[in-house]
């Protein structure tokens, strides 16, 4: 039920209202993402600790808890909030408001203040991804997109090649080659997946399906791919898969190539990334991007 109201309710909502006015569900999205950011930015001024702390027994590690949640589970609102924000001024054709800049720069801000390496990564390919990539917009395909992405899965989840990418990992990021153990947690996830690759192994109550050794208790794949194959089985990967297909061949379809459509793009191969060396439990933020999207571009080609 909780996944239903939080998750499902929303796309349906989009699923309603894009077809009739789409800048009001944008607008809508827009406002209520902007209200969690916002309260989420005031609440790590008053508890720079965080809103509470949970003691790791294991390790003796204290783990800050903000409004949104743990610290590098937030990377995704901060994304998807500058992504609709701008979408938004750029879908109205007007120039950025004084509104949509703050938004930006508090979550630049958030992100910073967090420090989570992948929020940071996340931030740095969004930014190129505008400031770069619009330059050719051929760049921006989303098909190129998914290619790079599948590559960098099979490089540095499937084969852990992480050797290679040393420089960046210790250097820009202040990562081990292991990212913080993520390659043995990637490794014991692969192995679960070998044993229940069809059905996989259900959705838990808790998403920490995999028994990390280090510290002797049970985390998630920290690879969004992984743990939708470990609770969803290959099934879940298809259909996961149909839906980004999807989005490509609507934008394709409509050959929609402003800066609106280029933003939406750009923010959901930022997520797909991120999503690399992190877990989002029901990946909400996610959802609501590529169903947007599919329904932005969607309403283009009715009203043409």
């Amino acid at each position: 039920m909780g996944y239903l109201v939080t998750c499902l309710g929303i796309l349906l909502l989009i699923d309603l209202y894009s077809q009739v006015n789409r800048d009001i569900i944008l607008s809508a999205l827009v406002y209520i993402f902007r209200l969690m950011v916002y309260i989420n930015f005031l609440l790590m001024i008053v508890y720079p600790d965080g809103v509470y702390t949970v003691n790791d027994i294991y390790s003796s590690a204290v783990t800050r808890y903000n409004f949104l949640g743990l610290d590098n589970q937030t990377g995704p609102y901060f994304i998807l909030l500058m992504t609709l924000s701008l979408c938004r001024q750029y879908t109205r054709g007007s120039r950025i408001n004084v509104l949509c800049k703050t938004d930006i720069v508090i979550c630049i801000i958030s992100i910073l203040f967090l420090w989570s390496a992948t929020a940071v990564v996340g931030l740095i390919i969004f930014l190129a991804f505008i400031l770069l990539i619009s330059k050719n917009k051929h760049l921006a395909n989303l098909r190129t997109s998914y290619l790079i992405i599948g590559l960098l899965f099979v490089i540095v989840v499937i084969f852990q090649a992480t050797t290679m990418l040393k420089p960046i990992f210790e250097g820009l990021l202040n990562k081990d080659v292991t990212l913080t153990g993520r390659t043995f947690i990637w490794k014991e996830a692969i192995s679960m997946i070998i044993l229940k690759p069809i059905l996989g192994y259900g959705i838990q109550d808790s998403p920490n399906l995999v028994y990390f050794f280090i510290y002797q208790d049970f985390r998630t794949a920290h690879n969004e791919y992984l743990q939708v194959w470990l609770q969803g089985g290959i099934g879940c990967v298809l259909i996961l898969i149909a839906q980004l297909s999807r989005v490509r061949r609507v934008i394709s379809q409509s050959g929609y190539q402003d800066k609106s459509s280029l933003i939406l793009r750009g923010g959901i191969v930022t997520i797909l990334v991120m999503m690399l060396t992190e877990s989002y439990g029901q990946m909400l933020v996610f959802y609501v991007l590529i169903f947007y999207t599919y329904f932005h571009h969607r309403h283009y080609l009715i009203r043409t």
